[in-house]
């Protein structure tokens, strides 16, 4: 297992240091007509990379305009961060069709040589992780990878609009904000988990009591109530899977060997035809404060790439044998 950053180690402000994801897409209804306007929207996921509060944002389309109107509404309400980390497009690779919208605009590079305008007036540091390695997002990505799939699952064909949204993510908020960290030593007998709810409000964040509306039907509820029970099915399903992450897992304690230049690799692509074998030659070795090797970056017949070493396989090579 590789060393934390330095960022997820450094006391600092809450939202300083964030992490950056989108989730989505999400249809709402423009109107409360019989036959509104569907509509595409998508949740921004802001992530603190050093006490993991997770704010979110609504973003009504796929557009740099919309973003930049998102992360002005970030900085108003939580500060504006100096370091803003967000993974390519690529990583959504393979994914389901709905959101290959969402990897053009993220690959577009209109769109990045905007938002990168916008964080350089600003002086926000922007920096991706390598391509085709969203492990190495691993903070934000396991605060939000099961309330994204449970979000769709709980929304479904749900429509809300604009409003409802804003008024369940907020209140997702709290749940994810709730989460317990680590438990806090009191001088009495009671116990107490410390939440990212403290850092935020300097308490834990607590929901208002509402009545059961969970196990009813939501099509016969009112939209307020339906928001509710929308609000307590996705906490009954994610926090049942954050429970299920404090199991122990396995990690790597010995060393394997370094990849040096020159050598030759196998890349791990998604979606190869059958017999073929992407080659790449390692033309750099990016070492790690700990001089192991987690990140090379590789040529190809048709460009040269960044790759983390979990999708790349060494090839035996004489000496080796």
């Amino acid at each position: 297992m590789g060393q934390l950053p330095a960022e997820r180690v450094t006391p600092d402000l809450v939202f300083n240091r964030v992490g950056l994801d989108y989730a989505g897409p999400i249809q709402l209804k423009l109107g409360s007509t019989r036959k509104p306007v569907i509509v595409k929207a998508y949740v921004c996921v802001f992530v603190s990379l050093s006490v993991r509060a997770v704010h979110l944002e609504a973003v009504s389309d796929l557009s740099t305009d919309a973003f930049i109107a998102c992360l002005r509404r970030f900085i108003s309400r939580r500060g504006k961060p100096t370091l803003l980390w967000s993974d390519h497009g690529t990583n959504f690779v393979g994914a389901a069709s709905e959101i290959k919208e969402l990897v053009r605009f993220l690959e577009s590079q209109k769109t990045q040589g905007e938002i990168s305008t916008f964080y350089s007036a600003q002086n926000i540091q922007w920096r991706f992780i390598p391509e085709h390695a969203p492990h190495f997002g691993g903070l934000w990505e396991a605060a939000v990878k099961s309330f994204k799939s449970h979000l769709r699952r709980v929304v479904g064909n749900v429509r809300l609009t604009f409003e409802e949204l804003t008024t369940v993510l907020t209140q997702i908020e709290a749940c994810l904000n709730s989460r317990p960290l680590v438990a806090l030593p009191l001088p009495d007998d009671g116990i107490e988990a410390l939440t990212p709810g403290h850092f935020l409000v300097g308490r834990p964040l607590e929901a208002l009591p509402d009545p059961p509306l969970a196990y009813r039907f939501i099509s016969i509820l009112s939209r307020w109530h339906m928001c509710q029970a929308l609000t307590c099915h996705l906490w009954q399903r994610w926090s049942a899977d954050y429970l299920d992450g404090f199991r122990r897992t396995s990690k790597w304690h010995n060393r394997s060997t370094n990849l040096r230049v020159d050598d030759i690799v196998i890349l791990r692509e998604d979606n190869v035809i059958p017999a073929k074998w992407p080659l790449a030659r390692v033309v750099k070795a990016h070492t790690g404060s700990d001089g192991l090797v987690r990140v090379v970056t590789v040529k190809t017949s048709t460009g040269t790439y960044r790759r983390p070493v979990t999708k790349v396989v060494l090839l035996p090579t004489e000496s080796s044998e």
